[in-house]
Protein backbone atom coordinates (compact mmCIF):
# COMPACT_ATOMS: atom_id res chain seq x y z
CA UNK A 1 0.00 0.00 0.00
CA UNK A 2 1.24 3.47 -1.02
CA UNK A 3 1.93 6.22 1.68
CA UNK A 4 -0.53 8.16 0.46
CA UNK A 5 -3.36 5.79 0.29
CA UNK A 6 -1.91 5.30 4.20
CA UNK A 7 -2.37 8.93 4.36
CA UNK A 8 -6.02 8.82 3.10
CA UNK A 9 -6.91 6.47 5.95
CA UNK A 10 -7.36 8.97 8.05
CA UNK A 11 -9.42 11.15 6.22
CA UNK A 12 -12.11 8.34 5.79
CA UNK A 13 -15.20 8.39 7.85
CA UNK A 14 -15.78 6.65 10.80
CA UNK A 15 -17.29 2.94 10.28
CA UNK A 16 -18.48 1.00 13.27
CA UNK A 17 -18.46 -2.51 13.39
CA UNK A 18 -22.29 -3.82 13.06
CA UNK A 19 -21.88 -6.89 13.98
CA UNK A 20 -24.32 -9.49 13.25
CA UNK A 21 -26.70 -11.55 15.65
CA UNK A 22 -28.19 -14.78 15.46
CA UNK A 23 -26.94 -18.11 14.85
CA UNK A 24 -27.18 -21.80 15.74
CA UNK A 25 -29.28 -22.66 18.43
CA UNK A 26 -27.10 -23.43 21.65
CA UNK A 27 -27.68 -24.77 24.81
CA UNK A 28 -25.77 -24.21 28.39
CA UNK A 29 -25.91 -26.94 30.80
CA UNK A 30 -25.01 -24.49 33.96
CA UNK A 31 -24.21 -20.77 34.54
CA UNK A 32 -20.75 -20.40 32.39
CA UNK A 33 -20.82 -23.82 30.84
CA UNK A 34 -20.23 -24.13 27.03
CA UNK A 35 -22.51 -23.75 24.77
CA UNK A 36 -23.58 -26.53 22.61
CA UNK A 37 -26.17 -27.62 19.60
CA UNK A 38 -28.97 -29.30 21.50
CA UNK A 39 -29.93 -32.75 20.63
CA UNK A 40 -26.27 -33.80 19.18
CA UNK A 41 -23.84 -35.79 19.99
CA UNK A 42 -20.10 -36.62 18.36
CA UNK A 43 -19.11 -40.24 18.72
CA UNK A 44 -15.61 -40.85 17.97
CA UNK A 45 -15.06 -44.98 17.23
CA UNK A 46 -11.98 -47.22 17.37
CA UNK A 47 -10.47 -48.05 14.45
CA UNK A 48 -10.77 -51.43 14.51
CA UNK A 49 -15.43 -51.09 14.81
CA UNK A 50 -17.05 -52.36 12.08
CA UNK A 51 -20.07 -51.56 10.64
CA UNK A 52 -22.29 -53.98 13.15
CA UNK A 53 -20.49 -52.40 16.12
CA UNK A 54 -21.08 -49.03 15.57
CA UNK A 55 -24.52 -49.82 14.76
CA UNK A 56 -25.36 -51.12 17.82
CA UNK A 57 -23.64 -48.88 19.68
CA UNK A 58 -26.23 -45.90 18.10
CA UNK A 59 -29.18 -48.60 18.58
CA UNK A 60 -28.60 -48.97 22.03
CA UNK A 61 -29.37 -44.90 22.53
CA UNK A 62 -32.48 -45.11 20.19
CA UNK A 63 -30.42 -42.83 17.60
CA UNK A 64 -31.25 -43.51 14.00
CA UNK A 65 -29.62 -40.43 11.86
CA UNK A 66 -26.24 -39.51 12.05
CA UNK A 67 -23.34 -39.05 9.40
CA UNK A 68 -19.54 -38.80 9.10
CA UNK A 69 -17.47 -35.91 10.09
CA UNK A 70 -14.37 -37.55 9.68
CA UNK A 71 -12.45 -40.57 8.86
CA UNK A 72 -8.84 -39.07 8.81
CA UNK A 73 -8.01 -40.18 12.22
CA UNK A 74 -8.23 -43.12 13.93
CA UNK A 75 -11.72 -44.19 13.19
CA UNK A 76 -14.57 -42.61 11.97
CA UNK A 77 -16.15 -39.55 13.84
CA UNK A 78 -20.06 -39.19 13.71
CA UNK A 79 -22.40 -36.53 14.23
CA UNK A 80 -25.23 -38.10 15.68
CA UNK A 81 -28.91 -36.55 16.04
CA UNK A 82 -30.49 -37.73 18.97
CA UNK A 83 -34.07 -38.97 19.43
CA UNK A 84 -36.64 -36.46 21.05
CA UNK A 85 -36.58 -36.70 25.27
CA UNK A 86 -32.90 -37.96 25.06
CA UNK A 87 -30.24 -35.09 26.97
CA UNK A 88 -27.32 -34.84 25.31
CA UNK A 89 -25.41 -35.76 28.68
CA UNK A 90 -26.99 -39.27 28.69
CA UNK A 91 -26.22 -40.10 25.33
CA UNK A 92 -22.67 -39.52 25.36
CA UNK A 93 -22.36 -41.33 28.45
CA UNK A 94 -24.19 -44.15 27.50
CA UNK A 95 -22.63 -44.07 24.27
CA UNK A 96 -19.07 -43.72 25.87
CA UNK A 97 -20.04 -47.25 27.41
CA UNK A 98 -19.80 -49.05 24.31
CA UNK A 99 -16.48 -51.04 23.89
CA UNK A 100 -16.99 -49.98 19.87
CA UNK A 101 -16.52 -45.82 20.90
CA UNK A 102 -13.16 -44.29 21.85
CA UNK A 103 -15.28 -41.04 23.44
CA UNK A 104 -18.44 -39.36 23.12
CA UNK A 105 -19.15 -35.30 23.73
CA UNK A 106 -21.47 -33.05 23.37
CA UNK A 107 -21.06 -30.54 19.62
CA UNK A 108 -19.87 -27.36 21.22
CA UNK A 109 -20.53 -24.48 19.72
CA UNK A 110 -17.44 -21.53 19.02
CA UNK A 111 -17.97 -17.78 18.42
CA UNK A 112 -16.13 -14.87 17.26
CA UNK A 113 -13.76 -13.44 19.32
CA UNK A 114 -15.05 -9.70 18.71
CA UNK A 115 -14.57 -7.35 20.94
CA UNK A 116 -16.53 -4.15 20.54
CA UNK A 117 -14.37 -1.10 19.22
CA UNK A 118 -14.66 2.29 20.08
CA UNK A 119 -15.98 3.81 17.09
CA UNK A 120 -12.71 5.41 16.09
CA UNK A 121 -11.10 5.06 12.20
CA UNK A 122 -7.39 4.39 13.07
CA UNK A 123 -4.69 4.24 10.79
CA UNK A 124 -2.79 0.95 10.26
CA UNK A 125 -0.56 1.01 13.29
CA UNK A 126 -0.67 -3.16 13.41
CA UNK A 127 1.68 -2.88 10.14
CA UNK A 128 3.90 -0.37 12.41
CA UNK A 129 5.22 1.92 14.39
CA UNK A 130 6.77 0.84 17.73
CA UNK A 131 3.91 -1.20 19.22
CA UNK A 132 2.66 -2.78 15.94
CA UNK A 133 3.90 -5.86 14.14
CA UNK A 134 6.37 -3.69 12.18
CA UNK A 135 5.65 -5.64 9.04
CA UNK A 136 6.30 -2.13 7.20
CA UNK A 137 9.75 -2.67 7.84
CA UNK A 138 9.68 -6.27 6.83
CA UNK A 139 8.56 -5.38 3.78
CA UNK A 140 11.54 -4.29 2.78
CA UNK A 141 12.97 -8.04 2.21
CA UNK A 142 10.13 -9.32 1.29
CA UNK A 143 6.32 -8.51 0.43
CA UNK A 144 5.34 -11.92 -2.04
CA UNK A 145 4.10 -14.38 -0.47
CA UNK A 146 2.11 -16.15 -3.31
CA UNK A 147 4.30 -19.57 -3.00
CA UNK A 148 2.86 -19.46 0.43
CA UNK A 149 -0.57 -21.19 1.40
CA UNK A 150 -2.95 -19.56 4.96
CA UNK A 151 -6.33 -21.08 5.80
CA UNK A 152 -8.78 -18.96 6.98
CA UNK A 153 -11.04 -21.04 9.31
CA UNK A 154 -13.43 -18.25 10.15
CA UNK A 155 -17.10 -17.16 8.74
CA UNK A 156 -16.69 -16.97 5.22
CA UNK A 157 -14.71 -14.09 3.37
CA UNK A 158 -16.08 -11.71 0.29
CA UNK A 159 -13.50 -13.13 -2.16
CA UNK A 160 -14.38 -10.86 -4.99
CA UNK A 161 -13.74 -7.65 -2.69
CA UNK A 162 -11.61 -5.78 -4.39
CA UNK A 163 -8.55 -5.45 -1.87
CA UNK A 164 -8.91 -9.24 -1.70
CA UNK A 165 -9.74 -10.88 -5.07
CA UNK A 166 -5.82 -11.31 -6.31
CA UNK A 167 -4.68 -13.04 -3.12
CA UNK A 168 -7.35 -15.62 -2.89
CA UNK A 169 -6.85 -18.93 -4.02
CA UNK A 170 -8.20 -20.61 -7.21
CA UNK A 171 -8.99 -24.48 -6.79
CA UNK A 172 -7.48 -24.33 -10.41
CA UNK A 173 -8.97 -28.22 -11.24
CA UNK A 174 -12.44 -27.06 -10.36
CA UNK A 175 -12.11 -23.50 -12.01
CA UNK A 176 -13.11 -19.66 -11.66
CA UNK A 177 -17.23 -20.54 -12.22
CA UNK A 178 -19.06 -22.51 -10.46
CA UNK A 179 -20.99 -25.44 -12.33
CA UNK A 180 -22.40 -27.47 -9.52
CA UNK A 181 -20.03 -30.46 -10.79
CA UNK A 182 -17.19 -31.50 -8.10
CA UNK A 183 -14.34 -32.00 -10.92
CA UNK A 184 -11.91 -32.50 -8.68
CA UNK A 185 -13.82 -35.44 -6.98
CA UNK A 186 -12.78 -34.41 -3.33
CA UNK A 187 -16.49 -34.74 -2.57
CA UNK A 188 -17.15 -31.08 -2.59
CA UNK A 189 -18.44 -29.00 -5.21
CA UNK A 190 -17.82 -25.82 -6.33
CA UNK A 191 -14.63 -25.31 -3.85
CA UNK A 192 -13.54 -22.67 -6.07
CA UNK A 193 -11.83 -20.21 -3.33
CA UNK A 194 -12.52 -23.16 0.00
CA UNK A 195 -15.52 -24.01 1.05
CA UNK A 196 -18.55 -23.17 3.05
CA UNK A 197 -19.17 -25.87 5.86
CA UNK A 198 -21.82 -24.07 7.64
CA UNK A 199 -24.06 -24.47 4.41
CA UNK A 200 -22.55 -26.98 2.78
CA UNK A 201 -21.70 -25.13 -0.50
CA UNK A 202 -19.13 -23.96 -2.44
CA UNK A 203 -19.51 -20.40 -2.57
CA UNK A 204 -17.81 -18.92 0.80
CA UNK A 205 -19.79 -16.07 0.97
CA UNK A 206 -23.16 -15.45 1.95
CA UNK A 207 -24.31 -11.54 2.20
CA UNK A 208 -27.18 -12.81 5.26
CA UNK A 209 -24.69 -14.87 6.67
CA UNK A 210 -22.98 -11.83 7.89
CA UNK A 211 -19.22 -12.96 7.04
CA UNK A 212 -17.66 -9.54 7.70
CA UNK A 213 -15.70 -10.93 10.11
CA UNK A 214 -13.75 -13.34 8.32
CA UNK A 215 -13.21 -10.84 5.50
CA UNK A 216 -12.11 -8.52 7.90
CA UNK A 217 -9.09 -11.59 9.04
CA UNK A 218 -8.66 -12.09 5.30
CA UNK A 219 -7.61 -8.37 5.29
CA UNK A 220 -4.99 -8.58 7.50
CA UNK A 221 -3.62 -11.68 6.61
CA UNK A 222 -2.96 -10.86 2.77
CA UNK A 223 -5.08 -7.35 1.85
CA UNK A 224 -3.52 -6.94 -1.59
CA UNK A 225 -0.45 -4.27 -1.06
CA UNK A 226 0.41 -1.45 -3.52
CA UNK A 227 -2.23 -1.44 -5.60
CA UNK A 228 -3.72 2.57 -4.42
CA UNK A 229 -6.86 1.54 -2.74
CA UNK A 230 -7.11 1.47 1.58
CA UNK A 231 -5.36 -1.60 3.41
CA UNK A 232 -2.40 -4.00 2.99
CA UNK A 233 -2.04 -7.27 4.53
CA UNK A 234 0.95 -8.78 6.52
CA UNK A 235 1.33 -10.56 2.93
CA UNK A 236 0.79 -8.22 0.19
CA UNK A 237 1.01 -11.56 -2.20
CA UNK A 238 -0.52 -14.60 -0.62
CA UNK A 239 -3.18 -17.30 -1.64
CA UNK A 240 -6.04 -17.86 1.31
CA UNK A 241 -8.21 -20.05 1.55
CA UNK A 242 -11.49 -19.88 3.06
CA UNK A 243 -12.96 -22.84 5.22
CA UNK A 244 -16.06 -21.24 6.54
CA UNK A 245 -17.59 -23.18 9.04
CA UNK A 246 -19.24 -20.02 11.20
CA UNK A 247 -22.35 -18.12 10.20
CA UNK A 248 -23.74 -14.83 12.20
CA UNK A 249 -20.75 -14.92 14.64
CA UNK A 250 -21.16 -18.94 15.78
CA UNK A 251 -20.59 -22.33 14.42
CA UNK A 252 -20.73 -25.79 15.40
CA UNK A 253 -17.41 -28.13 16.18
CA UNK A 254 -18.33 -30.82 13.86
CA UNK A 255 -18.31 -27.93 11.36
CA UNK A 256 -14.61 -26.83 12.21
CA UNK A 257 -13.32 -30.71 12.42
CA UNK A 258 -14.73 -30.26 8.61
CA UNK A 259 -13.13 -27.05 7.48
CA UNK A 260 -9.65 -27.87 9.57
CA UNK A 261 -9.90 -31.62 7.93
CA UNK A 262 -10.07 -29.83 4.43
CA UNK A 263 -7.36 -27.75 4.57
CA UNK A 264 -4.97 -30.13 5.82
CA UNK A 265 -6.23 -32.73 3.06
CA UNK A 266 -5.17 -30.00 0.19
CA UNK A 267 -1.45 -30.13 1.77
CA UNK A 268 -1.32 -33.46 2.36
CA UNK A 269 -3.85 -34.86 -0.66
CA UNK A 270 -2.65 -34.80 -4.25
CA UNK A 271 -2.97 -30.86 -4.66
CA UNK A 272 0.33 -30.73 -2.48
CA UNK A 273 -0.29 -27.09 -1.43
CA UNK A 274 2.04 -25.28 0.37
CA UNK A 275 -0.13 -24.22 3.42
CA UNK A 276 1.51 -22.92 6.45
CA UNK A 277 -0.31 -21.75 8.54
CA UNK A 278 -4.29 -21.66 9.84
CA UNK A 279 -6.18 -18.60 11.14
CA UNK A 280 -8.32 -19.35 14.00
CA UNK A 281 -10.19 -16.01 15.59
CA UNK A 282 -12.52 -17.72 17.36
CA UNK A 283 -13.34 -20.07 20.39
CA UNK A 284 -15.06 -21.92 23.57
CA UNK A 285 -14.80 -22.47 26.97
CA UNK A 286 -15.63 -25.87 26.21
CA UNK A 287 -12.54 -28.62 24.41
CA UNK A 288 -13.21 -31.11 22.85
CA UNK A 289 -11.02 -34.38 22.07
CA UNK A 290 -12.24 -34.47 18.52
CA UNK A 291 -11.50 -31.17 18.11
CA UNK A 292 -8.09 -31.04 19.10
CA UNK A 293 -7.81 -34.44 17.23
CA UNK A 294 -8.13 -32.49 13.84
CA UNK A 295 -5.64 -29.96 14.96
CA UNK A 296 -3.13 -32.91 15.33
CA UNK A 297 -3.78 -33.73 12.04
CA UNK A 298 -2.84 -30.69 11.35
CA UNK A 299 0.12 -30.74 13.44
CA UNK A 300 1.31 -33.81 11.85
CA UNK A 301 1.00 -32.03 8.47
CA UNK A 302 3.40 -29.09 9.50
CA UNK A 303 0.82 -26.56 9.72
CA UNK A 304 0.69 -24.04 12.43
CA UNK A 305 -2.24 -23.31 14.13
CA UNK A 306 -2.92 -19.62 15.16
CA UNK A 307 -5.66 -19.25 17.73
CA UNK A 308 -7.58 -16.40 19.42
CA UNK A 309 -6.70 -16.31 23.25
CA UNK A 310 -10.43 -15.00 23.83
CA UNK A 311 -11.81 -11.93 24.94
CA UNK A 312 -12.79 -12.56 28.64
CA UNK A 313 -10.16 -10.34 30.34
CA UNK A 314 -9.53 -13.37 32.52
CA UNK A 315 -6.58 -16.16 32.57
CA UNK A 316 -9.83 -18.69 31.71
CA UNK A 317 -9.05 -21.34 28.88
CA UNK A 318 -10.43 -20.66 25.88
CA UNK A 319 -10.27 -23.45 23.08
CA UNK A 320 -8.58 -24.31 20.80
CA UNK A 321 -6.15 -21.37 22.03
CA UNK A 322 -5.79 -23.22 24.87
CA UNK A 323 -4.10 -26.48 23.09
CA UNK A 324 -1.24 -24.65 23.05
CA UNK A 325 -0.46 -26.65 26.89
CA UNK A 326 -0.31 -29.65 24.34
CA UNK A 327 0.42 -29.38 21.15
CA UNK A 328 3.78 -27.93 18.90
CA UNK A 329 1.68 -26.47 16.39
CA UNK A 330 -0.81 -24.35 18.27
CA UNK A 331 -0.13 -20.31 18.67
CA UNK A 332 -2.13 -18.71 21.35
CA UNK A 333 -2.58 -14.83 20.54
CA UNK A 334 -3.32 -12.01 22.74
CA UNK A 335 -4.36 -8.42 21.60
CA UNK A 336 -2.29 -5.39 22.54
CA UNK A 337 -3.25 -1.77 21.75
CA UNK A 338 -1.48 0.82 20.06
CA UNK A 339 0.46 1.80 23.26
CA UNK A 340 1.63 -1.84 23.50
CA UNK A 341 -0.44 -2.42 27.03
CA UNK A 342 -2.85 -5.58 27.03
CA UNK A 343 -5.91 -4.86 25.97
CA UNK A 344 -8.22 -4.70 28.70
CA UNK A 345 -10.89 -7.78 27.00
CA UNK A 346 -7.97 -9.91 26.15
CA UNK A 347 -7.67 -13.31 27.56
CA UNK A 348 -4.25 -13.77 29.40
CA UNK A 349 -1.92 -16.10 31.41
CA UNK A 350 0.71 -18.28 31.26
CA UNK A 351 -0.91 -20.23 28.41
CA UNK A 352 -0.67 -17.37 26.12
CA UNK A 353 2.51 -17.32 23.53
CA UNK A 354 2.39 -14.24 22.49
CA UNK A 355 0.70 -10.75 22.19
CA UNK A 356 -0.30 -9.43 18.61
CA UNK A 357 -1.93 -5.76 17.49
CA UNK A 358 -5.65 -6.55 18.21
CA UNK A 359 -7.35 -2.91 18.99
CA UNK A 360 -8.98 -0.70 16.45
CA UNK A 361 -7.35 -2.82 13.51
CA UNK A 362 -8.30 -1.24 9.92
CA UNK A 363 -9.01 -3.98 7.08
CA UNK A 364 -11.48 -5.08 4.74
CA UNK A 365 -15.22 -5.52 5.33
CA UNK A 366 -18.31 -6.99 2.80
CA UNK A 367 -19.48 -5.06 -0.12
CA UNK A 368 -15.86 -4.09 -0.91
CA UNK A 369 -15.66 -1.53 2.06
CA UNK A 370 -13.39 -1.34 5.19
CA UNK A 371 -13.81 -0.80 8.98
CA UNK A 372 -12.22 -1.02 12.26
CA UNK A 373 -12.79 -3.96 14.36
CA UNK A 374 -10.99 -5.25 17.86
CA UNK A 375 -10.46 -8.38 20.06
CA UNK A 376 -8.09 -11.35 19.99
CA UNK A 377 -9.58 -12.04 16.73
CA UNK A 378 -7.84 -9.00 15.14
CA UNK A 379 -4.35 -10.00 16.77
CA UNK A 380 -4.37 -13.60 15.55
CA UNK A 381 -4.27 -13.15 11.40
CA UNK A 382 -0.93 -10.92 12.53
CA UNK A 383 0.38 -13.90 13.54
CA UNK A 384 -0.89 -15.92 10.40
CA UNK A 385 0.36 -13.46 8.33
CA UNK A 386 3.85 -13.37 9.84
CA UNK A 387 3.81 -17.15 9.75
CA UNK A 388 3.53 -16.97 6.07
CA UNK A 389 5.89 -14.08 5.35
CA UNK A 390 8.61 -15.96 7.05
CA UNK A 391 7.88 -19.03 4.76
CA UNK A 392 7.85 -16.98 1.78
CA UNK A 393 11.66 -15.55 3.09
CA UNK A 394 12.48 -18.96 4.02
CA UNK A 395 11.20 -21.44 2.46
CA UNK A 396 12.91 -24.15 4.19
CA UNK A 397 11.76 -23.26 7.01
CA UNK A 398 9.68 -26.22 9.14
CA UNK A 399 6.94 -25.64 11.50
CA UNK A 400 8.99 -25.98 14.25
CA UNK A 401 11.42 -23.38 12.74
CA UNK A 402 9.07 -21.01 12.35
CA UNK A 403 7.10 -20.97 15.77
CA UNK A 404 10.77 -20.88 17.51
CA UNK A 405 11.66 -17.66 15.34
CA UNK A 406 8.50 -16.29 16.10
CA UNK A 407 9.11 -16.89 19.95
CA UNK A 408 12.35 -15.79 19.67
CA UNK A 409 13.88 -12.52 19.57
CA UNK A 410 10.84 -10.21 20.08
CA UNK A 411 10.27 -7.78 22.59
CA UNK A 412 9.10 -9.36 26.23
CA UNK A 413 6.50 -6.17 27.22
CA UNK A 414 5.64 -6.06 30.91
CA UNK A 415 2.27 -5.01 31.47
CA UNK A 416 1.34 -2.09 33.38
CA UNK A 417 -1.72 -1.36 35.60
CA UNK A 418 -2.56 -5.09 35.63
CA UNK A 419 -2.61 -6.75 38.32
CA UNK A 420 -1.03 -10.86 38.47
CA UNK A 421 -4.73 -12.79 39.52
CA UNK A 422 -3.28 -16.17 40.47
CA UNK A 423 -4.41 -17.30 44.00
CA UNK A 424 -0.71 -16.88 45.58
CA UNK A 425 -0.65 -13.11 45.88
CA UNK A 426 -1.69 -9.84 43.84
CA UNK A 427 1.59 -8.14 42.35
CA UNK A 428 1.92 -5.10 40.00
CA UNK A 429 4.19 -6.14 37.02
CA UNK A 430 6.48 -2.69 35.69
CA UNK A 431 5.78 -1.59 32.09
CA UNK A 432 9.32 -2.21 31.28
CA UNK A 433 9.87 -3.68 28.06
CA UNK A 434 13.26 -5.43 26.74
CA UNK A 435 14.13 -7.05 23.33
CA UNK A 436 15.30 -11.05 24.09
CA UNK A 437 18.40 -12.37 22.97
CA UNK A 438 17.97 -15.10 20.35
CA UNK A 439 19.15 -18.07 22.80
CA UNK A 440 17.58 -21.04 24.17
CA UNK A 441 16.08 -19.15 27.11
CA UNK A 442 14.33 -17.30 25.43
CA UNK A 443 11.70 -19.26 23.71
CA UNK A 444 10.61 -20.55 27.31
CA UNK A 445 7.22 -19.68 28.36
CA UNK A 446 6.89 -16.46 30.47
CA UNK A 447 4.65 -15.54 33.51
CA UNK A 448 1.35 -14.74 34.00
CA UNK A 449 1.44 -10.86 32.45
CA UNK A 450 3.98 -10.82 30.78
CA UNK A 451 3.44 -11.45 26.49
CA UNK A 452 5.24 -11.42 23.68
CA UNK A 453 4.69 -8.73 21.62
CA UNK A 454 4.94 -9.31 17.50
CA UNK A 455 6.85 -6.25 16.99
CA UNK A 456 10.60 -6.24 15.15
CA UNK A 457 9.48 -8.58 12.58
CA UNK A 458 12.41 -6.99 10.29
CA UNK A 459 14.82 -7.81 12.40
CA UNK A 460 14.07 -11.18 12.49
CA UNK A 461 14.06 -11.20 8.52
CA UNK A 462 16.94 -8.82 7.97
CA UNK A 463 19.07 -7.73 10.96
CA UNK A 464 18.70 -11.22 13.55
CA UNK A 465 19.35 -12.92 10.27
CA UNK A 466 22.83 -10.67 9.65
CA UNK A 467 24.02 -10.15 13.47
CA UNK A 468 22.81 -13.19 14.92
CA UNK A 469 23.13 -15.81 11.99
CA UNK A 470 19.06 -16.22 11.95
CA UNK A 471 20.34 -18.37 8.88
CA UNK A 472 19.26 -21.29 10.94
CA UNK A 473 16.37 -21.70 9.52
CA UNK A 474 18.21 -23.75 6.88
CA UNK A 475 17.70 -27.64 7.21
CA UNK A 476 21.32 -28.10 8.49
CA UNK A 477 21.69 -25.13 11.43
CA UNK A 478 23.15 -25.32 14.50
CA UNK A 479 20.10 -23.26 16.22
CA UNK A 480 18.07 -24.73 17.98
CA UNK A 481 20.40 -27.71 18.76
CA UNK A 482 23.43 -25.13 19.81
CA UNK A 483 23.27 -26.43 22.90
CA UNK A 484 24.51 -30.20 21.85
CA UNK A 485 26.90 -28.81 18.63
CA UNK A 486 30.20 -28.77 18.90
CA UNK A 487 31.61 -27.12 16.48
CA UNK A 488 29.76 -24.94 13.88
CA UNK A 489 31.33 -23.68 10.21
CA UNK A 490 31.25 -19.79 9.68
CA UNK A 491 27.75 -19.71 8.21
CA UNK A 492 26.22 -20.96 11.36
CA UNK A 493 25.55 -24.45 10.33
CA UNK A 494 26.59 -27.38 12.87
CA UNK A 495 29.39 -29.54 11.82
CA UNK A 496 29.98 -32.06 14.93
CA UNK A 497 27.87 -32.63 17.81
CA UNK A 498 29.04 -32.94 21.38
CA UNK A 499 29.80 -36.71 22.28
CA UNK A 500 26.51 -38.62 22.96
CA UNK A 501 24.33 -36.92 20.18
CA UNK A 502 24.15 -37.51 16.93
CA UNK A 503 23.87 -35.86 13.67
CA UNK A 504 23.76 -32.73 12.58
CA UNK A 505 21.57 -31.17 12.18
CA UNK A 506 19.26 -32.68 14.43
CA UNK A 507 21.97 -33.25 17.56
CA UNK A 508 19.88 -35.94 19.31
CA UNK A 509 20.54 -37.71 22.38
CA UNK A 510 22.05 -41.00 21.22
CA UNK A 511 20.60 -42.95 24.01
CA UNK A 512 17.27 -41.42 24.15
CA UNK A 513 16.97 -42.64 20.65
CA UNK A 514 17.53 -46.36 21.92
CA UNK A 515 21.18 -46.35 20.14
CA UNK A 516 24.32 -46.94 21.47
CA UNK A 517 27.70 -44.33 21.67
CA UNK A 518 31.15 -45.37 20.29
CA UNK A 519 34.59 -43.84 22.05
CA UNK A 520 34.97 -40.45 19.94
CA UNK A 521 30.51 -39.98 20.61
CA UNK A 522 30.04 -40.86 17.14
CA UNK A 523 25.81 -41.59 17.50
CA UNK A 524 25.19 -45.47 16.40
CA UNK A 525 21.91 -47.28 15.27
CA UNK A 526 22.87 -50.42 15.19
CA UNK A 527 26.33 -51.44 16.63
CA UNK A 528 29.96 -50.08 17.08
CA UNK A 529 33.12 -51.69 15.56
CA UNK A 530 36.76 -51.27 15.81
CA UNK A 531 38.66 -49.13 13.18
CA UNK A 532 42.32 -49.07 13.91
CA UNK A 533 42.00 -49.54 17.85
CA UNK A 534 38.75 -46.88 17.87
CA UNK A 535 35.39 -47.58 18.06
CA UNK A 536 33.48 -45.88 15.22
CA UNK A 537 29.41 -46.93 14.29
CA UNK A 538 30.18 -49.67 11.86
Amino acid sequence: MTSHAIAALLLLATVVDQAAAGGAAVVKSAAGAPAFVPGEVLVQFHASANAASKAAALKGQNIAKSESVSTRGDGELLLTTLPPGLAVAAAAGGLAKHPAVRFAEPNYIATKMLAPNDGLWANLWGMQGGFGSNAVAAWDNVTDCSSVYVGICDEGVQASHPDLVANMWVNPDEGATPNGVDNDANGLIDDINGYDFANNKGAVYTATDGDSHGTHVAGTIGGVGNNSLLVAGVCWKVKMIAAKFMANGSGSFSNAIRAIDYLVSLKTGPKKLNLVAISNSWGSTGGATSLLDAIRRAEAAGILFTAAAGNAGTTAANYPAYYSTVTSNVIAVAALTSTGAKASYSTYGSWVDLGAPGSSIVSTLPTDSYGTYSGTSMATPHVAGAVALYKAYYPTATMAEIKTALMSGLALLGLPHHKDRRPAGRRQYAGRQARLRLRKRAVRRQPVLHQRCLRGLHRQLRDLHQRHSMHHLAPNVCTPCSSNCATCSAGGKCTTCKAGYSGPPACVACKAAGNTCSANGDCCSGRCTKVKSQKVCA
